[in-house]
């Protein structure tokens, strides 16, 4: 074990991944991970632009924007294929 566990670990990441706890490696892996902000940004756009556009909202935008954040992996997925990177088709969904 590289690392003893002390109160400058947040006891969340120890308890939700022990293994930062293994090696400098995994730590990094979970807690310093490479950020693609350039991705990040693009999607944040997209989801702007499909809510935004969208004519026929059934929740308000702020709702929209909670469940896309809520259910990124999902969003994520969506935005992946091109005949799913509709606004109107999001939405509905």
């Amino acid at each position: 074990m590289l690392f003893q566990y002390n109160e400058t670990l947040p006891t969340i990441i120890v308890e939700h991944y022990p293994q930062v706890l293994e090696s400098y490696r995994e730590f990094g892996n979970i807690v310093i991970k490479g950020f693609d902000r350039e991705n990040y940004i693009y999607k944040c756009i997209l989801a702007v632009e499909y809510i935004e556009g969208a004519t026929e909202l059934i929740f308000s935008k702020e709702r929209y924007y909670e469940l896309i954040v809520d259910n990124l992996d999902i969003y994520n997925y969506i935005i992946k294929y091109s005949i799913f990177r509709n606004g109107e088709f999001l939405v509905k969904i």
